[in-house]
This record gives C-alpha cells, sequence and structure tokens, in this order.
C-alpha cells in the first residue's frame, strides 16, 4: 500500500509511504525554486509516475484550501497517478501534532514535545495556537492561543515582527539572529534577548508544573529553528534535558502526518537520518566540458587548503541547512577563506558560517561536553579560538555538524583525511546553494552554478571524482 501525504501551506512537502517503509520524504521548493512555497513541480510527478504502482490514499494537510491544494489534486488526476478509487483526504486541524509527531521520530524516547511556530492552527473563535506541549502519547498537557483581538501574542509572532522592523523578509529570522550576536541596539538585539528570556521562564514553569528531573524535552516548530536559544535552554535548565527536532519548520509537516496517520513510531527505524530527498541520477558526463579526475581524498583535501569544493552525493538532506550530501566545503584556515566563500555565496557580512567535524574529535575542539550534533540545532563555545574563527560567530560559539561513518560516509573520510595530513579535523560547512535560492538538488541546478559562480571544484565522493574548471 503506498499513501502520499502533502503539505500545501508554505514550505510544502511531499512524503511517500509503503508499507509503513519512507520512500522518500522531499521539500517541493527544492525543485520549484521559490523558497517557502508548496506549489507543485512537474520533477514531483515524474517521481511518483516512476514509482508505477497505484497510490492508495493521499492526505493533504494546510491552514486553508487554497490554489496549491487545487492544483496538487488536478494534476495528481490528469496524470492518472490517483483516481476515483484512490482515497483523498483533508486535515486542518492538526498542525501543532504533526510537528510533535515528526519529532517524535527522530528523539522516539522524549518525554515532552515543545511546539512553538509563528502560528499553528486558528480555531472558530479566531483564537491560534502558538505554543503547545504533548506528552509521548501525543497528550495536549500546555497551550498559548492569541486571542481574535489579537492579544497574547507569542514567540514567533514577536520575533517575526522584529525581523520585519529589521528590514527582512517573511522567513529571514535567521539573518535577525545572526545579526543580534553583534549585541547592538534595535530590534534584532532586544527581540534575541526577549526570546531567550521568556523562553527560559516558560521552560521553568513547565518544569515546576509538569516536567520530572531527568526528563527529555524537545523543541520542534519554527522557534525551534533559533539555535541560539535552544543552545540557552540547553545550558540553563540542568534538571531537564532538551533536544530538537531537524524537521522543526514546516517542511516536516507531511513526514509527521505521515508518522501520525501510519504508526510509523512503531516501526524499528522508520527514519534514519534526513537524506530523505528523491534520488538523484548523477551524471558526470554532463562535465565533458571541464577538466575531471578520478581522486583520493587526500587530493580533495589539498584543493580544500586554498579553494571552496561543492561536495554533492547520494539523496540530498532536508532541512535548511547543508549536512555534507549538498554542502560548499573548506578548510577552516584557508587563507581568504571567508572572502572566497562570500564570492560564491554572497552571504551578508553578519552571518557566521558553520563547520562539520569528526564526531570523536568534537569534544576536543568545541566545549560539548560529549555531546553529539548531528543536526547543526546547537552551539558549542570553541576551546582554539584563534584556529576556529572562520567557523565561530562573534561569541566565540558555533553552530556545528557531528558527522561519524554511518551517518555520511564520504564526508566523514574527508574530515579524517584533514585531520591526518593537516591536523583539523573540521570544516566549513555551508549550504550549497546560489544568493536566496534552495539547496541545490540536481545535476542541472549544480551544472547551473558551476557555470555562474567563481566556484572552481566539485566532488562526487561516490564516484571519487573531482570535477575542475582549472587543471587538476
Amino acid at each position: 500500500m503506498i499513501s502520499l501525504y502533502i503539505h500545501s501551506s508554505h514550505d510544502g512537502s511531499v512524503t511517500c509511504i509503503k508499507d509503513k517503509h519512507l520512500l522518500f520524504h522531499h521539500q517541493i521548493d527544492r525543485f520549484n525554486k521559490f523558497k517557502h512555497t508548496s506549489m507543485p513541480h512537474l520533477a514531483f510527478f515524474k517521481k511518483l509516475l516512476e514509482l508505477n504502482e497505484k497510490i492508495n490514499k493521499v492526505v493533504f494537510t494546510f491552514f486553508v484550501k487554497d490554489n496549491a491544494t487545487v492544483i496538487w489534486e488536478k494534476y495528481l488526476k490528469r496524470l492518472r497517478i490517483i483516481d476515483k478509487s484512490t482515497e483523498v483526504i483533508y486535515v486542518i486541524d492538526k498542525h501543532h501534532i504533526y510537528h510533535a509527531s515528526c519529532a517524535k521520530l527522530f528523539h522516539p524516547y522524549a518525554d515532552y514535545f515543545l511546539v512553538w511556530d509563528r502560528e499553528g492552527m486558528t480555531n472558530k473563535d479566531n483564537e491560534t495556537e502558538q505554543e503547545t506541549v504533548y506528552n509521548n502519547k501525543f497528550t495536549k498537557i500546555y497551550s498559548n492561543v492569541r486571542k481574535g483581538d489579537g492579544s497574547n501574542i507569542g514567540f514567533g509572532r514577536r520575533y517575526d515582527a522584529a525581523t520585519k522592523a529589521c528590514g527582512f523578509n517573511d522567513f529571514e529570522e535567521g539573518k535577525t539572529m545572526a545579526l543580534a550576536q553583534y549585541k547592538r541596539p534595535g530590534a534584532a538585539f532586544f527581540e534575541q534577548r526577549r526570546l531567550e528570556k521568556k523562553s527560559l521562564v516558560l521552560l521553568q514553569t513547565l518544569e515546576m508544573l509538569h516536567f520530572k528531573k531527568g526528563d527529555t524535552v524537545c523543541l520542534t516548530g519554527g522557534v525551534a529553528q533559533n539555535v541560539i536559544n535552544n543552545s540557552n535552554l540547553k545550558n540553563k535548565l540542568k534538571n531537564i534535558k532538551i533536544v530538537a527536532d531537524p524537521f522543526n519548520g514546516d517542511f516536516g509537516i507531511s513526514l509527521g502526518a505521515a508518522a501520525y496517520h501510519e504508526n510509523l513510531h512503531k516501526v524499528y527505524m522508520p527514519i534514519k537520518n534526513i537524506y530523505t530527498g528523491l534520488e538523484t541520477k548523477i551524471d558526470i558526463s554532463r562535465f565533458n566540458n571541464y577538466n575531471k579526475k578520478k581522486v583520493e581524498y587526500k587530493e580533495v583535501c589539498d584543493v580544500l587548503q586554498k579553494e571552496p569544493v561543492a561536495i554533492f552525493q547520494s539523496k540530498s538532506e532536508q532541512g535548511q541547512r547543508g549536512l555534507g550530501n549538498r554542502s560548499l566545503l573548506l578548510d577552516i584556515n584557508a587563507k581568504d577563506a571567508i572572502k572566497k566563500i562570500n564570492a560564491i555565496k554572497k552571504r551578508e557580512w553578519f552571518r557566521p558560517f558553520a563547520c562539520s567535524i569528526y564526531e570523536k574529535d568534537a569534544s576536543t575542539w568545541f566545549d560539548t561536553k560529549g555531546e553529539l550534533s548531528p543536526y547543526m540545532m546547537f552551539t558549542y563555545k570553541s576551546k582554539k579560538p584563534k584556529l576556529t574563527k572562520n567557523v565561530c560567530c562573534v561569541n566565540n560559539t558555533s553552530r556545528i555538524q557531528t558527522v561519524n561513518q554511518y551517518s555520511n560516509f564520504g564526508l566523514t573520510c574527508l574530515l579524517r583525511t584533514n585531520k591526518k595530513f593537516y591536523n583539523r579535523p573540521l570544516l566549513l560547512n555551508t549550504s550549497l546553494n546560489l544568493p536566496g535560492h534552495t539547496l541545490i538538488e540536481t545535476i542541472d541546478d549544480l551544472l547551473y552554478m558551476f557555470e555562474t559562480t567563481p566556484l572552481n571544484y566539485i566532488y562526487f565522493p561516490e564516484q571519487h571524482t573531482l570535477i575542475s574548471k582549472n587543471d587538476i
């Protein structure tokens, strides 16, 4: 039996389940190239046709039935992906439960799930759910709603307003968070500190009323993308353990809906990592106009000491961060590292870069206290500030990704090789995308980026092949 779960509000996504197993979970904007959208793209329909199997059920999740939902259903029928026998279900009232359900896939043993975002669902009294706490069985134990008169505004909506005040656009709250670290007076600094203080008070209150010592609380929803706030809570709440959902935005809703309705939480390891995208055919022949060479890891690391290298492999990671399958890498001590990366990325001056580090070396370089950070959901203090300045914020912390051979073999080999020959088991890691665009998804996307930016090198780990505009 095959089921499709389609989230057709902002940050849309499609999840395909076959007999309780995940076939793929994919953000829609990776193909239509418009960030945070849910309008369908032909590539999705082609992949569904390639399944060559009957779709038994389609579940749409949304806030309101809008054009995206109508278009999705229209083309599913027109292309005969579904027919009259296909069960079509519409769900509008479980937004926060789906957030919690998605989080439980990554943290099945969490005792509680705190869902907080700009807005969840609006009821008949025009009250909007903003913060909700569920226990492990999805029983609601706490809820904060914005009243119909606009009062009682929650964390997400306030931070969104501060982002607008800073001159940024919708869904650019990450820029507000980055700017706030420079401690400049203004909306960014004020709202970031306010978020940290009010969040701590909320968790402390919940701790007194509901949580027990030793409980694990998982953060999800859009506010959980604020890694500074996540880290502040983790560091200051000593009696409970704070973890975070990597699919915390609405791009995780379709997966959460699938898990909730298909009882995937009862299936052993229904999802192993965040590399859940559609299978990508890697056709190196598309780069025949450039230099190609079969290489060892050492040769790639040699290049990384001087130039950024795009890494492209397997299924793409979903979420807002490049985590090793669609990443732009560079040695942390490369000359003019930031200048070279920014020539390609064109990021704002105040936005810091992150790093990937070999898991076993993380505690030597950062104050992790033995914790793992596979999804860049927390920041950690550097123990070697002079060496890590290019991947740290102004307060000497970095949003790190800990990597091992099981989570990402190709990236692990690069990190271990860089340690062996250059004594640095970490690399600057930023998402592989054009300025203001979604992560690179296909070979066509990659080729376009290669031809239109100063990027000079691409590495395909699975093919052990390095592509270069220059002589290798």
